[in-house]
């Protein structure tokens, strides 16, 4: 991979039209990592994008008002898998591992702040799981 292309984006509701846009954005400027935060979407929305692995963290009230809502998209090409999160107490993040010159590095998505993550490998050990053979996870597709 020459680069890796990542674009963040605060939605503040993710509309139709909005969603409509993101795509052309992505496709236009071949991003490969889409990070969307404050998506308003409840569980039952869809949120399909071709040619990315699509992982979302809703958040929807007991009258089910979406609120909130994380979302990271992951071209399909990418070598990555979908990160378990503990449950926090002040915040909520939504992260993948992906693979870039055959050493893991992890993208996350935090709510608590305007800023996105992303935590390079420790570069004295390899992670047998991405010498190649990462699996690619498919939730949330």
């Amino acid at each position: 991979m020459a680069e890796l292309r990542i674009v963040f984006w605060n939605a503040d509701g993710l509309s139709s039209q909005k969603a409509r846009l993101f795509k052309t954005l992505l496709s236009q400027r071949r991003v490969d990592i889409g990070l969307i935060s404050e998506t308003h979407l409840r569980p039952v929305d869809k949120l399909k994008v071709s040619g990315y692995y699509v992982y979302r963290e809703d958040h929807a009230s007991p009258i089910w008002t979406a609120y909130r809502g994380l979302a990271v998209l992951v071209r399909r090409n990418v070598i990555q898998q979908l990160l378990p999160v503990p449950q926090l107490q002040t915040s909520y993040a939504l992260g993948v591992e992906i693979c870039i010159e055959r050493q893991p590095t992890r993208v996350f998505r935090r709510r608590t702040d305007s800023q996105w993550l992303m935590s390079a490998p420790c570069w004295t050990r390899c992670c047998p799981r991405c010498r190649g053979r990462l699996q690619r996870e498919t939730h949330g597709v």
